[in-house]
């Protein structure tokens, strides 16, 4: 975020906008100059900023914007100096003077400003400087500093999606400053004010935004702006970012108050090609360069007009939280929802950005009716949003929980303490600061870029998969051992526990762990993982995987009991092995490399196998020992404990060997064809179905009925009113 410059109000007027880089000493005699070096000590003094030395350079820490906003105000830091009841000191180094900071009052979201109360070195005077939300900030100035275009400058500014700030300030009266600054109350200081102009700050959008929203987008994730900037700012970064289409008639929606009367107000926001374009009224058509007072001034006018009209929809009987309905002309009770949602603006391309007031309000009252229908379609207004604005972390919090009683899982990318409540509620939290957020999120972004929720959604739905492969592994290989077990116990033999060992520490445990190290695929695809093990896709594929081996060790366990029934090796010192052992335990080894691969799905979750250099390495070798068992006696006695030619031919050995390829092949193929794409694309069509059914309950084209004659009333009430 960088700072665009700054609009000059001087006597309730706006006057010049001035860049970065002006020469201040051409306002030291102008008749704004008080506007101007006003501003500038509001910007080097009004701020959280703090000093810390980093490999011996002093390093500004603290928001962002903040740190610009001093920057642009050329002030600096007094270091060393030590005053009774001075928080801080800055200096103005053009004009060598200095300001002590005696009181600060935080910034609170829920009050949209931060203030700061400032004495001159060597002067009494003592001053109140405040900045904030520009709509709240005019509720405290003197409404003659107010200039009578104040809301259409605005306009035009947030409009071109610029953040904006508020600037004011007044100076203590004596009888103020004879008390004691820290018994002022906040509301008394922050009163009559005299508005100076706006700060404005340019969204610079992250060079990745459009390439990540665009990937979502093709994901079918959706997203959403949460933030606290002016609605029509979130709405023109939403347009920028492709979040919104250009086509989308968006409608704001704000809870404002009139007369003592509470509405919800919706106002189309108009002027499309206004809100892409920096085209001003004027001279000139871009503000460009560094602007002097010699040059050309300009008005910041749009073409056309940006919000027009609006609905408006009285719910001051709903305000109180204890009018959760009121009594219609025929003494049915009408809830909130029947007289607001039909007033609601609707339509295939309409897009709404709501305040926090609003979304406070409408949420609230939802809250309060959740089993009613009529109730429940407020929910679904509020998430079909894609905008949200001036939300308070609560407002942030709020929202998460309501996408999550929906059966969505969240993530939330935020960078500042306001986010910190909405990161901890997501079930992705991700922060893109080192500041207050990385204490909060569950993970902080070293790279500071968006494309780290990209990396994480990969990365995520790799792990899950990989679980679901070593978990699919050890089940089967569980099994195989079981059934072996059970039919050698029909002969009273068994394996011999090198065999076991064999089997589990040098088979079955490297291969799941190295299943491990196959890393995430290169894309974000819009399909995902089983989200339960108990789908159909791994039911199946577990009992089919069980079945054919059981089927298969049935089969070997009868071809050897006809080769030579029951053959007991005791004379050998191998009391447990029988033929049938040996002929399982082979047929078992092969199996378990097959089954590895079989399991190991890649595209669209992980990589192939192949770039898993320690599973291919561990798969090698393994075939090479397989290999030994079937060739080489010695191999066979020594290493497995097996029988010796004699009693375990190797013409059988190699049969079994054979058996065990087929039973690998068709697991191959059942595993590939069948589960990963016949039983996948049934699951997907499902979940289509199913997705389309939530599409339509959530946005409204397939509504149940609701109380016909209830709506009737409420449409009847309006037009009365």
């Amino acid at each position: 975020m960088d700072i665009r410059g700054y609009k000059i109000s001087s006597n309730g007027v706006f006057k010049e906008f001035i860049l970065p880089g002006f020469d201040k000493t051409a306002y030291a005699n102008s008749e704004d100059k008080i506007s101007v070096f006003r501003a500038l000590s509001i910007m080097g003094t009004c701020h959280n900023v703090a000093i810390s030395i980093e490999k011996g350079t002093r390093v500004m820490l603290g928001d962002p914007m903040e740190i610009k906003m001093i920057g642009f105000s050329g002030y600096l830091y007094v270091e060393g100096k030590k005053k009774k009841g001075v928080m801080y000191t800055m200096q103005n180094p053009l004009r060598e003077v200095e300001y002590n900071i005696y009181r600060r009052f935080e910034f609170l979201s829920e009050m949209g400003r931060m203030s700061v109360i400032v004495q001159t070195e060597g002067k009494k005077e003592m001053r109140v400087y405040t900045k904030g939300a520009p709509e709240i900030v005019r509720t405290l100035c003197k409404p003659s500093t107010i200039p009578k275009n104040y809301d259409e400058r605005l306009a035009d500014y947030t409009t071109l999606g610029y953040r904006v700030l508020a600037l004011a300030w007044r100076e203590l009266t004596k009888e103020e400053r004879r008390n004691k600054i820290s018994n002022l109350p906040r509301e008394k200081a922050e009163s009559d004010l005299i508005f100076i102009g706006f700060l404005i700050f340019e969204n610079m959008l992250k060079p990745d935004s459009r390439g990540v929203i665009a990937t979502l987008n093709q994901a079918k994730i959706e997203s959403k702006i949460v933030t606290g900037d002016n609605p029509i700012t979130a709405v023109h970064v939403g347009r920028e970012i492709s979040m919104l289409n250009h086509d989308d008639v968006v409608y704001i929606c704000d809870l404002v108050e009139s007369n003592s009367e509470f509405y919800l107000q919706f106002r189309k926001l108009q002027g499309r090609d206004s809100m892409l374009l920096s085209k001003f009224k004027g001279d000139m058509s871009e503000m460009v360069g560094v602007l002097n007072r010699s040059q050309t001034k300009i008005v910041e006018t749009l073409d056309s007009e940006n919000v027009s009209g609006g609905q408006m929809i009285n719910i001051t009987q709903y305000m109180q939280q204890t009018r959760m309905s009121v009594v219609g002309v025929d003494g049915k009770i009408i809830r909130p929802s029947e007289e607001i949602i039909p007033l609601i603006p609707k339509g295939p391309h309409i897009q709404y950005a709501f305040t926090g007031k609003a979304f406070d309000f409408l949420y609230t009252h939802s809250m309060m009716h959740d089993t009613e229908l009529s109730d429940w379609r407020i929910r679904t207004i509020l998430l079909r949003a894609k905008v949200y604005s001036r939300m308070q972390p609560n407002h942030k919090s709020s929202l998460i929980e309501m996408i999550q009683e929906n059966g969505r899982m969240v993530a939330m990318v935020g960078d500042g303490a306001n986010d910190c409540g909405a990161l901890q509620t997501a079930d992705i939290g991700i922060s893109l600061s080192q500041t207050e957020a990385s204490i909060s999120a569950p993970m902080t972004s070293n790279k500071g870029a968006l494309t780290s929720v990209i990396d994480v959604l990969i990365e995520g739905r790799c792990i899950l998969t990989t679980n679901i492969v070593i978990f699919k592994y050890l089940s089967f290989y569980g099994v195989l051992q079981y059934f072996t077990a059970v039919l050698l116990t029909l002969n009273d033999a068994n394996l011999s526990n090198t065999q076991y060992l064999w089997q589990d520490l040098f088979i079955a445990a490297p291969i799941a762990a190295a299943t491990a190290w196959t890393w995430p695929h290169y894309q974000l695809e819009d399909e995902m993982p089983p989200a339960s093990l108990f789908t159909l896709r791994c039911m199946l594929s577990l009992a089919g995987s069980w079945t054919l081996q059981f089927i298969g060790q049935v089969f070997v366990y009868d071809l050897a009991n006809s080769d030579v029934s029951n053959v007991n090796s005791s004379s050998l010192g191998l009391a447990d092995q029988t033929i049938q052992g040996c002929a399982l335990f082979t047929y078992a080894y092969l199996i378990f490399l097959g089954s590895g691969i079989a399991f190991s799905v890649s595209k669209p979750f992980r990589q192939p196998i192949t770039t898993n250099f320690w599973l291919v390495g561990i798969m090698v070798i393994q075939l090479a020992l397989l290999l030994a068992l079937m060739f080489f006696e010695w191999a066979r006695v020594n290493l497995f404990l097996m029988l010796d030619s004699t009693l375990y031919t190797p013409q059988f050995n190699r049969e079994v060997v054979g058996l065990s390829a087929i039973t690998t092949l068709i697991l191959m193929l059942y595993e590939t064809y069948f589960v990963n794409m016949f039983v996948r694309n049934i699951e997907k069509s499902i979940e289509e179905k199913k997705k389309a059914r939530e599409a339509e309950k959530l946005y409204g084209l397939v509504e149940k009925k609701v109380n016909k004659s209830s709506i009737e009333m409420a449409e009847v009430n309006h037009k009365e009113k």
